[in-house]
Protein backbone atom coordinates (compact mmCIF):
# COMPACT_ATOMS: atom_id res chain seq x y z
CA UNK A 1 0.00 0.00 0.00
CA UNK A 2 2.60 2.57 1.00
CA UNK A 3 4.73 1.79 -2.09
CA UNK A 4 1.98 2.65 -4.48
CA UNK A 5 0.97 5.17 -3.09
CA UNK A 6 4.89 6.61 -3.12
CA UNK A 7 4.98 5.41 -7.16
CA UNK A 8 1.57 7.55 -7.62
CA UNK A 9 3.29 10.68 -5.92
CA UNK A 10 6.44 10.42 -7.98
CA UNK A 11 4.45 10.15 -10.74
CA UNK A 12 2.50 13.02 -9.74
CA UNK A 13 6.02 15.16 -9.13
CA UNK A 14 7.27 14.54 -12.11
CA UNK A 15 3.64 16.04 -13.75
CA UNK A 16 4.17 19.31 -11.44
CA UNK A 17 8.17 20.05 -11.40
CA UNK A 18 7.19 22.88 -13.33
CA UNK A 19 5.09 24.39 -10.62
CA UNK A 20 5.46 25.43 -7.41
CA UNK A 21 5.10 22.43 -4.83
CA UNK A 22 5.49 22.79 -1.32
CA UNK A 23 5.10 19.37 1.33
CA UNK A 24 1.65 20.91 2.25
CA UNK A 25 0.61 20.94 -1.56
CA UNK A 26 0.96 16.62 -1.13
CA UNK A 27 -0.46 16.18 2.14
CA UNK A 28 -3.74 17.62 0.64
CA UNK A 29 -3.45 15.66 -2.65
CA UNK A 30 -2.12 12.19 -1.01
CA UNK A 31 -4.51 12.68 2.24
CA UNK A 32 -1.08 11.65 4.12
CA UNK A 33 0.46 12.54 7.10
CA UNK A 34 3.41 14.68 7.47
CA UNK A 35 5.31 11.72 9.52
CA UNK A 36 4.38 8.79 7.24
CA UNK A 37 5.82 11.41 4.43
CA UNK A 38 8.74 11.81 5.49
CA UNK A 39 8.82 8.10 6.36
CA UNK A 40 8.66 6.98 3.13
CA UNK A 41 11.20 9.71 1.46
CA UNK A 42 13.58 8.19 4.10
CA UNK A 43 13.32 4.57 3.61
CA UNK A 44 12.52 4.55 0.07
CA UNK A 45 14.63 7.38 -1.77
CA UNK A 46 16.80 8.23 1.15
CA UNK A 47 16.61 12.12 0.92
CA UNK A 48 13.41 14.18 2.11
CA UNK A 49 10.72 15.47 -0.54
CA UNK A 50 11.94 19.19 -1.04
CA UNK A 51 15.34 17.71 -1.80
CA UNK A 52 13.95 15.13 -4.13
CA UNK A 53 12.14 17.49 -5.80
CA UNK A 54 14.98 19.61 -6.80
CA UNK A 55 17.41 16.65 -7.58
CA UNK A 56 14.32 15.75 -9.52
CA UNK A 57 14.24 19.19 -11.38
CA UNK A 58 18.04 19.18 -11.56
CA UNK A 59 18.94 16.22 -12.97
CA UNK A 60 16.11 17.42 -15.67
CA UNK A 61 18.17 20.54 -16.04
CA UNK A 62 21.19 18.79 -16.74
CA UNK A 63 19.72 16.66 -19.46
CA UNK A 64 18.45 19.67 -21.25
CA UNK A 65 21.82 21.46 -20.84
CA UNK A 66 23.56 18.22 -22.57
CA UNK A 67 20.88 17.17 -24.86
CA UNK A 68 18.75 19.78 -25.93
CA UNK A 69 19.41 23.73 -27.10
CA UNK A 70 17.33 25.01 -24.48
CA UNK A 71 17.98 28.36 -23.40
CA UNK A 72 19.12 28.79 -19.66
CA UNK A 73 16.79 31.88 -18.88
CA UNK A 74 13.95 29.09 -20.23
CA UNK A 75 14.95 26.28 -17.79
CA UNK A 76 15.38 28.97 -15.06
CA UNK A 77 11.83 29.81 -15.49
CA UNK A 78 10.33 26.70 -15.91
CA UNK A 79 11.68 25.10 -12.95
CA UNK A 80 11.09 28.06 -10.60
CA UNK A 81 14.48 29.57 -10.06
CA UNK A 82 13.93 33.15 -8.66
CA UNK A 83 16.23 34.60 -11.06
CA UNK A 84 19.26 33.56 -13.75
CA UNK A 85 21.74 34.47 -11.28
CA UNK A 86 19.82 32.29 -8.74
CA UNK A 87 19.55 29.02 -11.86
CA UNK A 88 23.42 29.45 -12.77
CA UNK A 89 24.87 29.39 -8.94
CA UNK A 90 22.70 26.22 -8.50
CA UNK A 91 23.99 24.40 -11.41
CA UNK A 92 27.59 25.32 -10.54
CA UNK A 93 27.35 24.60 -6.89
CA UNK A 94 25.90 21.45 -8.38
CA UNK A 95 28.47 20.32 -11.41
CA UNK A 96 31.08 22.44 -10.75
CA UNK A 97 30.76 24.30 -13.96
CA UNK A 98 28.62 27.38 -15.41
CA UNK A 99 25.61 26.01 -17.48
CA UNK A 100 27.14 27.23 -20.55
CA UNK A 101 30.81 25.11 -19.72
CA UNK A 102 28.84 22.06 -18.65
CA UNK A 103 26.56 22.04 -21.87
CA UNK A 104 29.93 22.62 -23.74
CA UNK A 105 31.79 19.50 -21.77
CA UNK A 106 30.20 18.24 -18.16
CA UNK A 107 29.80 14.71 -17.82
CA UNK A 108 26.10 13.89 -15.30
CA UNK A 109 27.64 12.83 -11.66
CA UNK A 110 24.77 10.48 -11.25
CA UNK A 111 26.17 9.95 -7.41
CA UNK A 112 24.73 13.29 -6.73
CA UNK A 113 21.46 12.56 -8.19
CA UNK A 114 20.90 8.88 -7.17
CA UNK A 115 18.21 9.92 -4.91
CA UNK A 116 16.03 11.03 -8.44
CA UNK A 117 16.94 8.06 -10.48
CA UNK A 118 14.63 5.78 -8.60
CA UNK A 119 13.20 3.57 -5.59
CA UNK A 120 15.48 1.73 -4.06
CA UNK A 121 13.59 -1.28 -3.78
CA UNK A 122 14.53 -1.74 -8.12
CA UNK A 123 18.22 -2.66 -7.09
CA UNK A 124 17.08 -5.72 -5.57
CA UNK A 125 16.30 -6.64 -9.15
CA UNK A 126 20.25 -7.15 -9.81
CA UNK A 127 21.58 -10.26 -9.99
CA UNK A 128 25.11 -10.24 -10.48
CA UNK A 129 27.48 -7.02 -11.98
CA UNK A 130 30.33 -7.73 -13.62
CA UNK A 131 33.33 -5.17 -15.80
CA UNK A 132 33.67 -6.54 -18.71
CA UNK A 133 35.62 -5.89 -22.46
CA UNK A 134 33.14 -6.43 -25.23
CA UNK A 135 35.14 -7.49 -28.47
CA UNK A 136 33.98 -5.82 -31.99
CA UNK A 137 30.80 -7.15 -33.04
CA UNK A 138 28.72 -5.84 -36.22
CA UNK A 139 25.01 -6.48 -36.04
CA UNK A 140 21.96 -6.34 -38.40
CA UNK A 141 18.65 -5.17 -37.59
CA UNK A 142 16.11 -2.29 -37.79
CA UNK A 143 16.93 1.13 -36.14
CA UNK A 144 14.73 4.76 -35.62
CA UNK A 145 15.33 7.66 -34.12
CA UNK A 146 12.59 9.72 -31.49
CA UNK A 147 12.10 12.89 -30.25
CA UNK A 148 10.33 13.42 -26.94
CA UNK A 149 9.41 16.36 -24.86
CA UNK A 150 11.01 16.92 -21.60
CA UNK A 151 8.45 15.64 -19.39
CA UNK A 152 9.22 12.37 -21.39
CA UNK A 153 7.75 9.17 -19.11
CA UNK A 154 9.09 5.47 -19.65
CA UNK A 155 6.20 4.88 -21.09
CA UNK A 156 6.56 7.04 -23.61
CA UNK A 157 9.73 5.49 -24.23
CA UNK A 158 8.52 1.94 -24.94
CA UNK A 159 5.34 3.32 -26.97
CA UNK A 160 8.20 4.61 -29.31
CA UNK A 161 10.37 1.26 -29.20
CA UNK A 162 7.28 -1.42 -29.21
CA UNK A 163 6.80 -0.72 -33.06
CA UNK A 164 10.41 -1.69 -34.20
CA UNK A 165 10.26 -4.60 -31.66
CA UNK A 166 6.65 -5.73 -33.30
CA UNK A 167 8.65 -5.50 -36.56
CA UNK A 168 11.87 -6.74 -35.70
CA UNK A 169 10.00 -9.75 -34.93
CA UNK A 170 8.27 -10.25 -38.17
CA UNK A 171 11.67 -10.08 -40.01
CA UNK A 172 13.72 -11.74 -37.49
CA UNK A 173 15.14 -15.58 -38.12
CA UNK A 174 13.47 -17.82 -35.62
CA UNK A 175 14.06 -18.16 -32.66
CA UNK A 176 17.78 -16.01 -32.82
CA UNK A 177 20.00 -16.92 -29.76
CA UNK A 178 20.53 -13.24 -28.83
CA UNK A 179 18.66 -9.97 -29.64
CA UNK A 180 20.38 -6.54 -28.57
CA UNK A 181 18.98 -3.69 -28.21
CA UNK A 182 21.27 -0.36 -28.44
CA UNK A 183 20.17 3.05 -27.09
CA UNK A 184 21.47 6.54 -26.58
CA UNK A 185 20.21 10.15 -26.13
CA UNK A 186 21.64 12.24 -29.31
CA UNK A 187 22.34 15.77 -29.16
CA UNK A 188 19.25 17.64 -30.44
CA UNK A 189 19.41 21.21 -31.97
CA UNK A 190 15.46 21.99 -30.23
CA UNK A 191 13.99 21.85 -27.26
CA UNK A 192 13.05 18.46 -27.36
CA UNK A 193 15.09 15.12 -26.81
CA UNK A 194 16.43 12.68 -29.01
CA UNK A 195 16.87 9.07 -28.90
CA UNK A 196 18.75 6.76 -31.32
CA UNK A 197 17.24 2.80 -30.63
CA UNK A 198 18.38 -0.26 -32.77
CA UNK A 199 17.29 -3.76 -32.30
CA UNK A 200 19.28 -6.62 -34.12
CA UNK A 201 21.38 -9.78 -34.37
CA UNK A 202 24.64 -10.45 -35.13
CA UNK A 203 25.26 -9.96 -38.43
CA UNK A 204 25.77 -12.93 -41.25
CA UNK A 205 25.50 -13.38 -44.66
CA UNK A 206 21.86 -14.74 -44.54
CA UNK A 207 21.09 -11.51 -43.83
CA UNK A 208 22.50 -9.54 -46.74
CA UNK A 209 19.04 -9.67 -48.50
CA UNK A 210 17.10 -9.59 -45.77
CA UNK A 211 14.90 -6.31 -44.53
CA UNK A 212 17.86 -5.89 -41.97
CA UNK A 213 20.68 -3.27 -42.52
CA UNK A 214 23.95 -3.12 -40.83
CA UNK A 215 23.42 -1.35 -37.45
CA UNK A 216 26.37 0.48 -35.76
CA UNK A 217 29.47 -1.85 -34.36
CA UNK A 218 29.92 -2.06 -30.72
CA UNK A 219 33.04 -2.69 -28.84
CA UNK A 220 34.51 -1.61 -25.88
CA UNK A 221 34.38 -1.40 -21.73
CA UNK A 222 31.34 -2.12 -20.12
CA UNK A 223 29.89 -2.50 -17.06
CA UNK A 224 27.40 -5.69 -17.47
CA UNK A 225 24.34 -5.91 -15.16
CA UNK A 226 22.44 -9.13 -15.10
CA UNK A 227 18.64 -8.44 -13.90
CA UNK A 228 15.69 -10.77 -12.52
CA UNK A 229 12.58 -10.73 -14.45
CA UNK A 230 11.10 -8.32 -11.99
CA UNK A 231 8.34 -6.67 -14.41
CA UNK A 232 10.26 -3.68 -15.15
CA UNK A 233 10.85 -2.40 -18.29
CA UNK A 234 14.24 -2.10 -19.86
CA UNK A 235 14.26 1.73 -19.18
CA UNK A 236 13.22 1.30 -15.68
CA UNK A 237 15.71 -1.23 -15.47
CA UNK A 238 18.78 1.36 -16.62
CA UNK A 239 17.47 4.05 -14.32
CA UNK A 240 17.66 1.12 -11.71
CA UNK A 241 21.29 0.42 -12.80
CA UNK A 242 22.42 4.03 -13.26
CA UNK A 243 21.04 4.76 -9.35
CA UNK A 244 22.30 1.00 -7.83
CA UNK A 245 26.05 1.04 -9.16
CA UNK A 246 26.52 4.35 -11.56
CA UNK A 247 26.03 6.27 -8.23
CA UNK A 248 27.55 4.50 -5.66
CA UNK A 249 31.04 4.12 -7.16
CA UNK A 250 31.12 7.13 -8.88
CA UNK A 251 31.60 5.82 -12.45
CA UNK A 252 31.64 7.54 -15.49
CA UNK A 253 29.87 7.29 -18.50
CA UNK A 254 31.94 6.94 -21.70
CA UNK A 255 30.29 7.86 -25.55
CA UNK A 256 28.41 5.02 -26.60
CA UNK A 257 25.13 2.92 -26.86
CA UNK A 258 23.47 0.98 -23.52
CA UNK A 259 22.82 -1.94 -24.56
CA UNK A 260 20.37 -4.72 -23.51
CA UNK A 261 20.66 -8.21 -24.64
CA UNK A 262 17.80 -10.83 -24.29
CA UNK A 263 17.58 -14.59 -24.91
CA UNK A 264 15.35 -14.65 -28.38
CA UNK A 265 13.16 -12.18 -28.04
CA UNK A 266 12.59 -8.63 -26.69
CA UNK A 267 9.37 -10.40 -24.97
CA UNK A 268 11.44 -12.90 -23.38
CA UNK A 269 10.56 -13.82 -19.82
CA UNK A 270 14.57 -14.69 -18.74
CA UNK A 271 17.33 -12.76 -17.20
CA UNK A 272 17.69 -9.20 -19.05
CA UNK A 273 21.58 -8.41 -19.54
CA UNK A 274 22.16 -4.78 -19.57
CA UNK A 275 25.63 -3.25 -20.65
CA UNK A 276 26.50 0.33 -20.15
CA UNK A 277 29.88 1.77 -21.36
CA UNK A 278 32.53 2.85 -18.86
CA UNK A 279 35.54 4.41 -18.91
CA UNK A 280 37.92 1.67 -17.18
CA UNK A 281 37.95 2.06 -13.41
CA UNK A 282 40.28 -0.26 -11.80
CA UNK A 283 38.54 0.46 -8.32
CA UNK A 284 35.62 -0.73 -9.97
CA UNK A 285 37.31 -3.93 -11.12
CA UNK A 286 38.71 -4.95 -7.91
CA UNK A 287 35.42 -4.63 -6.26
CA UNK A 288 33.68 -6.71 -8.21
CA UNK A 289 36.07 -9.23 -8.18
CA UNK A 290 36.30 -8.76 -4.24
CA UNK A 291 32.20 -9.75 -4.55
CA UNK A 292 33.01 -12.97 -6.50
CA UNK A 293 35.09 -14.47 -4.10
Amino acid sequence: MKKHLLTDLLFWLDEHLEEKVTIDDVITRFSVSRNLLRRMFKEELGCTLPKYIMLRRMFRILLALKYTNTLCRDLCKKYQYPSLQAFCMAVKRFTGSSPLEFRATGEINFNRLKQALGLLSHASSVISADYVYFPPLQLAGLSTHYFLSPEWSVQDHDNQRDYLNEQFTQYAPRSPEKVFTLSRSVKAHSPLFQFEYHIGIPYSREHENACFQPLPEISGEYLQITFLDSGMSVHEMTLAAYRHIFAEFYLTRREGYDLGIVESSPQSKSPFTLMIPVHYDAHLVAMLASQRC
